[in-house]
């Protein structure tokens, strides 16, 4: 059952942080310049009051613009609290095909880590190319991969039909991380492998 994301801009620890920055940065130059100053503060000294302030809503604007397009590449959530999203569209994947690989994955999980379906819970499913190079290097091409897993960020590379793409195997990593204490890479590989994944 797919829902309808939480598309809040921000939330009160993304704008705390920010408007104690912009607000004060910028109080300090209203009272600045409101505060008669003796002797007057030469004409430099104002042009890098104002640079400063500028500089500090310019990232604030970039932050904020930044933040929104993100949202706009969130497309749907999954239970158990699977987000998934892409930014082009040739990457789309359906509801259905996404949910049957979730629970797919949970039959066959939740019998030997029954809180499955808890780790799942809050990753993101960020669709991209089938396959793109890891870890590439000056002087050094890195290897292709379809899949990676980082906490609850997972990159999965697309495929037409999503049984075939990474998408299962990087959310089992996932439950083994959450689950099993996270697993050197060959020990989860066998794990999986005698779960039938």
């Amino acid at each position: 059952m797919s829902a309808i994301i939480d598309r809040r801009l921000f939330t009160p620890t993304n704008l705390i942080p920010w408007g104690l920055l912009v607000g004060s940065i910028t109080g300090f130059a209203i009272a600045a310049a409101a505060t008669k100053q003796d002797p007057p503060v030469p004409l430099p000294g104002w042009l890098i009051l104002g640079g400063a302030v500028l500089v500090v809503w310019v990232i604030a604007v970039l932050f904020f613009v930044r933040r929104f397009r993100f949202l706009k590449t969130l497309r749907f959530i999954l239970e158990p609290g699977v987000v998934f999203g892409w930014d082009n569209d040739k990457y789309s994947v359906s509801e259905d095909a996404a949910m049957l690989e979730i629970v797919d994955l949970l039959a066959k999980m939740t019998p030997a880590y029954p809180n499955a379906a808890s780790a799942l819970s809050g990753c993101l499913v960020w669709m991209r190319e089938p396959e793109w190079a890891q870890g590439r290097t000056v002087g050094f091409a890195g290897r292709l991969v379809a899949g990676v897993q980082d906490g609850q960020l997972l990159l999965v590379g697309w495929r037409e039909d999503l049984k075939t793409s990474a998408l299962k195997h990087e959310m089992a990593h996932r439950v083994l991380q959450v689950c099993a204490g996270d697993p050197p890479e060959a020990a989860a590989h066998e794990i999986l492998a005698k779960l039938g994944l």
